[in-house]
């Protein structure tokens, strides 16, 4: 599904990314729609780096989409918490039909989506009998949080994860209080994808995929203190009842503090970067080039 969206669109997205990524409100903006289209922020980090790699942006416009990206991913934990599993079938059957028609990539997208659906509802009905140690038998947080990092750096997917997380919650396989911890480490894995393709990118490249680890990671620590000493966790529980709508808004007000949160001190964080992968000329104030 993400393949056959981004094949579709992806010379108007590199259009949209050169041209309209000069603000970086704009920039967060054009990020998130880009990513909830895409249904991937691996493949938005991975096109942005290429774009560093062929210069056709600048590192900062690259910094706020990808602050963007993370908000937009959050976009398939809210489809799959509306319930519409029952619906599945009938779209993958659209997407077969329209297979005869010129508008082959849609099919695949309709196709790709309706599998989704029908592999998530399998997993759950799977997951009843299954025996996951590593999750149920684990309390402790800081374990969770390397557990989620570890499953989303393999499957390359936040979204697969919440997917997954959705599932366990649902069959009351694991109470929302450890979930959390998961969906921290979620968004930890998610950057590995960043960081293996910026092994063999240029130093722009680099520098971006280590802005997104300190991103996620400052935003794992606020949030895990947060869950650890506020009553945070209790008050989602109290205000939504649906476990699968716990785990999806959670990430997604995860995802859209931090970014507002980077947002705020931004200037400290690139210069972290700078530090970590210097520019090749001298920088009296590496920060005002982002």
């Amino acid at each position: 599904m993400s393949q056959s969206l981004e094949n579709c669109i992806n010379d108007y997205m590199k259009h949209i990314l050169i041209t309209f990524t000069k603000h970086k409100y704009f920039s967060i903006v054009i990020g998130i729609v880009l990513t909830a289209i895409m249904q991937s922020s691996s493949a938005m980090t991975m096109m942005l780096i290429g774009c560093l790699n062929s210069h056709l942006i600048s590192l900062k416009s690259a910094m706020w989409i990808l602050m963007g990206a993370n908000i937009g991913t959050t976009i398939t934990g809210q489809i799959i918490a509306l319930d519409i599993n029952h619906l599945a079938p009938i779209l993958a059957i659209i997407g077969v039909i329209l297979l005869l028609t010129p508008y082959e990539t849609i099919a695949e997208v309709m196709i790709g989506l309706g599998l989704l659906f029908m592999g998530l509802d399998i997993l759950q009905l799977g997951l009843s009998s299954i025996h996951i140690d590593m999750f149920l038998k684990t309390n402790h947080s800081l374990i969770m949080i390397l557990y989620g990092f570890l499953l989303t750096s393999i499957i390359q997917s936040s979204s697969a994860s919440i997917g997954i997380l959705q599932s366990l919650v649902a069959e009351n396989l694991m109470p929302f209080a450890k979930a959390v911890y998961l969906i921290f480490g979620f968004n930890m894995g998610s950057c590995m994808t960043g960081v293996l393709a910026s092994l063999v990118s240029n130093n722009d490249g680099k520098r971006l995929a280590i802005f997104h680890l300190l991103m996620n990671g400052i935003g794992v620590l606020i949030f895990y203190g947060l869950c650890s000493y506020t009553p945070l966790i209790q008050y989602f529980e109290n205000i939504i009842s649906n476990p699968l709508q716990q785990i999806t808004h959670m990430h997604t007000f995860f995802n859209v503090i931090t970014t507002i949160i980077i947002l705020l001190i931004n200037q400290p964080i690139i210069k972290t970067v700078y530090y970590i992968i210097p520019h090749q000329h001298t920088l009296a104030n590496p920060s005002k080039e982002c």
